[in-house]
């Protein structure tokens, strides 16, 4: 119940235990604020950035001991379900980095960043954390367990993904390898299940069974969802000083089909 409870404190932003700071944005003709909260036992935060420009209103609940962050994508009325960021160790590393710049983004030096997103499957919505992001997300949400990527090879690392699921459900026998997760079709009219069915096909008909041989072919959105700031200055013990390193960080949906390498 506590963190359901933290929850509505973080939305309503009435509570004195919370460390709340923001961060002014300028971004084209817009100018914004992100804000920043973290609970006072350093297990939980939240990060909300409006609608701005073309790109939606973001809202992300990061839960540091458990190792996931719950994004909401208002506009698209999706919530996905990801792996917390490693390069974020400690919650209050995001406060303090927005109090080291004064609470103003720097636009002199700054480093964007493109963050592939790709949907993987419903997450069920009984379990712990099923539970925190119904409660986070609201009604009317699409709840989404879902696989970021930064860098240049988004094939590879999905290829990837597919080839270790895959593997994990070593055939007994001679039965047939089957996946059931939903890495998500760009196909035209592709439902869910359809995708499952065809990479099922693909795999256990031209591939043989043999998951070495897929090949996944994904494409991004061309324009991003939405997108988030942060700035994180860890302390140099050589120079004595704090150095920030700053980001802006988009976020686009991604979709893949697959084929078999003969």
């Amino acid at each position: 119940m506590k963190i359901y409870a933290l929850l509505m404190m973080m939305t309503v932003t009435k509570c004195v235990k919370l460390e709340k700071v923001e961060l002014a944005i300028h971004e084209g003709s817009a100018d914004f604020k992100e804000q920043i909260f973290v609970d006072s036992s350093g297990k939980y935060g939240m990060i909300k950035v409006p609608q701005h420009n073309n790109l939606s209103a973001v809202e992300i609940f990061i839960d540091y001991q458990k190792g996931y962050r719950i994004e909401k994508i208002v506009n698209e009325k999706i919530c996905m379900v990801m792996k917390l960021d490693k390069s974020i160790d400690n919650p209050m590393d995001l406060v303090n980095g927005a109090k080291h710049v004064h609470n103003k983004f720097p636009t002199s030096s700054f480093m964007v960043v493109h963050e592939s997103t790709l949907t993987t499957g419903k997450v069920d919505l009984k379990s712990p954390i099923g539970k925190t992001a119904a409660q986070f997300c609201g009604t009317g949400m699409d709840i989404q367990n879902a696989v970021s990527y930064v860098g240049e090879d988004l094939n590879e690392f999905v290829t990837q993904l597919f080839r270790t699921d895959a593997e994990k459900k070593n055939r007994k026998r001679s039965d047939d390898v089957e996946i059931r997760k939903d890495y998500r079709c760009c196909t035209s009219g592709c439902t869910v299940n359809q995708g499952i069915t065809r990479m099922n096909d693909l795999l256990n008909g031209k591939c043989n069974g043999n998951v070495s041989k897929i090949k996944a072919h994904c494409k991004l959105n061309d324009n991003p969802s939405g997108c988030t700031y942060r700035v994180l200055c860890p302390y140099n013990k050589k120079t004595g000083y704090w150095t920030c390193k700053s980001d802006h960080r988009f976020a686009s949906r991604a979709c893949c089909d697959y084929s078999c390498s003969l």
